[in-house]
């Protein structure tokens, strides 16, 4: 963000910070969702270089659609 528009936003009484300040996330919490991210962002890396589907790498699974779900960084 320009420095000019965040001294602006400031001056009128805004406050500027992140997801986590927004969602008033804990350290732990912030570091329990990069971990999930992390795993999400392997997982297809990992599926994609192998050339397996969502669906593919599910059913030689047992875990199905949550790993569907994972590989697709949906949040719960």
């Amino acid at each position: 963000m320009d420095i000019n528009k965040l001294q602006r936003l400031e001056a009128a009484g805004w406050r500027i910070g992140d997801a986590a300040d927004f969602l008033e996330l804990s350290s732990d919490e912030v570091a329990f969702i990069e971990i999930k991210l992390s795993l999400s962002r392997q997982l297809k890396q990992l599926r994609v270089k192998n050339n397996l589907t969502q669906t593919e790498l599910a059913q030689k699974t047992k875990f199905n659609r949550r790993l569907k779900r994972m590989d697709a960084d949906k949040r719960r």
